[in-house]
């Protein structure tokens, strides 16, 4: 590891060289950004970028949730297959002020611990984001989600 400075900041970073694979046509487009001078070469488009990337993934809005969490996926294996997506509702683990319709506390379920689903924060999450199974809820819990945000829409 070598240190060096970010451009257009005075905070010292870590830098650690790393090799990766991009798809030719990205390659292309930060070529062009280096050529008009957006950045001073490929390593530090490619370092905004990723850093750019990460701070929206951390980051969240208002009430949003923000960061990676476990969360229940509601939608059909089918549509997640041919979507590239999952319609998801995040968990929390700490009780939480909102009850149900916002919010269940979930008893049938197999996490090490104690969770509630927040009803109220559906996403639409690539099935690139999605991290290993951590466990399963109840089908009649699934019901009960499904309720509750029928009852946040007004049906």
């Amino acid at each position: 590891m070598t240190s060096g400075m970010t451009i257009g900041t005075t905070q010292l970073m870590s830098v650690a060289k790393v090799t990766i694979s991009i798809d030719k046509t990205l390659v292309e487009k930060v070529d062009r950004l280096v050529a008009a001078n957006v950045f001073p070469n490929r390593s530090q488009a490619i370092q905004e970028a990723v850093s750019e990337k990460l701070g929206r993934i951390d980051r969240g809005i208002g009430h949003e949730q923000s960061g990676r969490r476990p969360v229940l996926i509601l939608s059909h294996e089918v549509f997640n297959q041919r979507s590239g997506t999952v319609i998801a509702v995040a968990f929390a683990s700490q009780q939480q002020k909102a009850g149900f319709p916002l919010t269940l506390e979930l008893t049938t379920t197999d996490l090490a611990k104690k969770a509630w689903v927040k009803i109220s924060q559906i996403r639409t999450l690539s099935t690139k984001r999605l991290g290993r199974r951590i466990g399963r809820v109840s089908s009649e819990e699934v019901e009960m989600v499904i309720e509750g945000l029928n009852e946040i829409i007004g049906r």
